[in-house]
C-alpha cells in the first residue's frame, strides 16, 4: 500500500498561510521564487502556452524540478514552509503519473505566483 503524498495538503496550507499573513514574504522568498521561475517557467514557456504540449518537453520540465528546487532551497533565509515545499516537490512529482505531476507542479506555480506577486490565492 502506498501512502498519499502530503504535497496537496501542504500546498493548500501554504496558500492559507500566505492569505492570512502567517507567511510573511521576505526578500529571500522572492529570490528563491525567481530561481524556480528562471528554471521551470521561463525556459518552458512553449510547454505552458501550448494547447497540447510536446510530451518530450513536458518530461524535460519535470526532470528539471529536482535541480531547480535544490537551487532555490540554497537561497539563505527562505521561509521554512517554502523550504519544505521545495524539499517535498521533486519526490511527490516522481511518485505520480505525468498528468498528475503536471497538475501538482501547476498548483505549486500558484504558490510561486503568490510569493512573487501577493497572496491573493484562491483554492
Amino acid at each position: 500500500m502506498t501512502t498519499a503524498s502530503p504535497l496537496p495538503a501542504d500546498l493548500r496550507e501554504a496558500a492559507r498561510a500566505l492569505q492570512d499573513g502567517r507567511w510573511l514574504i521576505r526578500q529571500a522568498d522572492l529570490d528563491a521564487a525567481d530561481v524556480i521561475g528562471d528554471r521551470l517557467w521561463v525556459p518552458f514557456r512553449d510547454v505552458l502556452e501550448a494547447e497540447e504540449p510536446d510530451p518530450v518537453r513536458v518530461r524535460q520540465r519535470l526532470a528539471a524540478v529536482p535541480e531547480a528546487c535544490a537551487a532555490a532551497r540554497a537561497v539563505p533565509g527562505i521561509d521554512d514552509r517554502f523550504a519544505a515545499l521545495l524539499q517535498t516537490l521533486p519526490q511527490a512529482l516522481a511518485d505520480v503519473d505525468q498528468e498528475q505531476a503536471v497538475r501538482l507542479l501547476g498548483q505549486f506555480g500558484v504558490i510561486l505566483h503568490a510569493v512573487a506577486n501577493g497572496p491573493e490565492v484562491s483554492w
